[in-house]
């Protein structure tokens, strides 16, 4: 378990799973064993995990999903815009290949 990290109500972790630094649980998150959860991402609620989790990403869903990027916790623990928007392009390049015009616009 890292530094920093927040576990709300009744999550369930099996075996051998890495949980990075500044990492948010949300209550009823479900993980598998031999997963790592990267450093400052966020678990949302009632989500369950079967593959790891990148750093800095938001995850929620049955199964989990990658919404976007941990924006507002990055920004509190002190990370620069430039360093954000250098995640911004690495998350559409990894993760937004396949989704809609539309839906890019209303992440931009």
């Amino acid at each position: 378990m890292g530094d920093n990290t927040v576990f709300a109500n009744n999550v369930g972790i099996s075996g051998h799973v890495q949980v990075g630094d500044w990492t948010i649980l949300g209550g009823y998150a479900g993980i598998n064993q031999f997963l790592k959860i990267g450093a400052h991402a966020m678990v949302g609620g009632m989500t369950h995990i079967t593959n790891d989790i990148p750093a800095y990403m938001i995850v929620s869903g049955r199964p989990a999903t990658v919404r976007s990027i941990n924006t507002i916790g990055l920004e509190r623990r002190g990370f620069d815009k430039e360093t954000l928007q250098d995640l911004r392009e690495a998350f559409k390049v990894k993760f937004l290949r396949e989704i809609t015009a539309c839906r890019r616009q209303l992440i931009n």
